[in-house]
């Protein structure tokens, strides 16, 4: 199950055995990147670091989609945050949020 920006702030029932996989406009070259803030690993155990996805023939610079994979471990539910921040600027405020219930059954 592959989830959107659009998905923002929303429930989303999954079952146990799913791979879900978050997906989140990123332009690298600002310093900007998504971070993962809190999950339930019990829940939803991320699958290794985010990945990067440009489109083919993509200008250097241009945004991409930085993504996160989770697989659902057990049944419960999980609140997945993520924050688009420059990890170096720990004072500052996130530029934009990401937030997801997931239902797991």
């Amino acid at each position: 199950m592959v989830i959107e920006e659009e998905r923002n702030g929303q429930s989303i029932p999954v079952r146990v055995g799913d791979e879900v996989v978050i997906q989140l406009s990123a332009q690298m070259g600002t310093g900007y990147s998504w971070q993962l803030r809190s999950n339930d690993a019990k829940v939803a155990v991320p699958l290794g670091e985010p990945e990067l996805q440009s489109k083919p023939g993509q200008a250097p610079g241009a945004a991409e989609l930085q993504l996160f994979h989770f697989r659902i471990q057990a049944s419960g539910s999980t609140i997945i945050k993520l924050e688009y921040a420059r990890p170096w600027e720990k004072n500052q405020q996130a530029q934009k949020t990401f937030s997801v219930t997931l239902q797991a059954q």
